[in-house]
């Protein structure tokens, strides 16, 4: 029964360690016929397992421990395709999470007196309680970190965080190896234990830093887009003024009697067509944003209504700006052009009453809305990482000037409703 509690022992470890690496990879990085070749990989965990029963806890245990790191490696690699760092992350972060649970589950189990570590009595006992156990510690973690992991590939921990992280981890887990018959087992599977769930979270830390910089650095490159995109607005802007002007002398040579050609129709009818896209709200900046936003929506086919004073927004920087009008003006743009043109209703306004400016961005709703615990939508693109950052951009520029903004979508219609007060102006 012995020999048949170390092979069950050995598989139930394996099987943990390379489903919590497979759990922590991106569904995209996932090999074609992934559940084909995850059978394939648990068939060599209990062939390995079987290979080896006999040497449990015998001289040569350290080497089986390596056989056994190694191998979920190369099963981890057969059924997924990673970035090297990524791959690194979640190999590590299932070795983690494998020791950690074993830990908590020999912890309690050594308390009770008499209790056989051997796994000869208990060679039932111990497999099944090892497998509760992972299986529990990785539903834990399901909802604290691996979901937010798994969803988005694209990020890792800078190489210096992981070679730093790495020395600690064989560092740390040698010293305790070494120490093992030196100390009580529960003490050395308690310490062992809690250290390898303070790398998970320091390794899941790490990972949220390398997701913020590359929001953050996407996010520069954006508004930079759109500035320049803007700067250019306002040349063209500034070129309808000076047609405008140019059109009052026009007027009075025909009010002389001039002869009217079809060149001269022509330019004045252009001039009128684009002039009438401009909005002037007393704020230069909106004027621009408000335009451009005009121009885009009768080239989409989107019946638009803005009605803003731009006046009382002069305390709001020419970037935060940008920003703020520009994320509402591309989520809802970008959202109108799914539905039939008969549907396509995008309502702008912005006023101050009372000591407060209330700015809202209203746009025909047909479909349900998902809305995060932090009361903002979740993203619908398939790029989750380049997109979804204007509802929280909108959020913290409102908060930045001591406001705060709304997401709702009731009766059909979507709402950005940002409130500041004009006392900051």
């Amino acid at each position: 029964m012995a020999v048949i509690g170390n092979f069950l022992m050995y598989f139930v470890m394996m099987a943990v360690q390379g489903t919590a690496m497979a759990a922590f990879a991106n569904p995209e990085s996932r090999r074609p016929h992934f559940k084909l070749r995850y059978a394939a990989e648990l068939l060599a965990f209990a062939a390995f397992s079987f290979a080896v029963r006999r040497e449990w806890g015998g001289p040569h245990q350290t080497w089986l421990s390596t056989g056994m790191f190694l191998l979920t490696i190369v099963s981890y690699l057969f059924c997924c395709k990673d970035r090297p760092l990524r791959a690194v992350y979640n190999i590590f972060s299932g070795i983690l999470l494998r020791l950690a649970a074993s830990s908590f589950v020999n912890f309690p189990l050594l308390l009770i007196p008499d209790w056989d570590m051997g796994y000869g009595a208990n060679w039932i006992i111990m497999p099944l309680a090892h497998l509760l156990g992972g299986v529990l510690l990785l539903l834990l973690l399901e909802r604290t970190m691996i979901r937010d992991v798994r969803r988005n590939k694209e990020f890792a921990p800078s190489p210096t965080q992981m070679i730093v992280m790495l020395l600690l981890v064989t560092s740390v887990l040698a010293y305790l190896g070494a120490t093992q018959n030196s100390i009580p087992l529960p003490l050395f599977y308690g310490v062992r234990g809690g250290f390898c769930l303070l790398m998970l979270m320091l390794f899941y830390l790490a990972w949220r830093q390398a997701r913020t910089l590359a929001q953050n650095a996407l996010e520069k490159r954006m508004d930079e887009e759109k500035l320049q995109h803007y700067a250019d607005l306002g040349d063209v802007i500034q070129t309808m003024n000076i047609k405008a002007h140019d059109l009052r002398h026009q007027i009075r040579a025909l009010q002389t009697g001039s002869v009217v050609t079809e060149q001269v129709i022509s330019e004045l009818t252009g001039a009128v067509t684009n002039y009438e896209h401009y909005i002037h709200t007393g704020n230069d900046t909106v004027d621009v944003l408000l335009t451009d936003a005009a121009l885009r929506c009768e080239r989409a086919g989107i019946d638009a209504d803005f009605h803003a004073d731009g006046s009382c927004l002069g305390f709001i920087s020419t970037a935060d700006l940008n920003a703020l009008f520009g994320n509402a003006i591309d989520n809802a743009i970008r959202y109108l052009l799914t539905l039939p043109v008969p549907d396509r209703l995008f309502w702008i306004s912005c006023s101050q009453s009372e000591g407060f400016i209330r700015l809202r961005f209203e746009n025909r709703l047909l479909t349900k809305v998902i809305m995060s615990e932090s009361g903002t939508p979740v993203t619908t693109n398939a790029d989750s990482f380049s997109h979804g950052f204007g509802t929280q951009s909108i959020r913290a520029i409102a908060e930045k000037y001591g406001g705060s903004a709304v997401f709702a979508a009731e009766d059909e219609v979507f709402t950005v409703c940002v409130v500041l007060p004009a006392a900051v102006s």
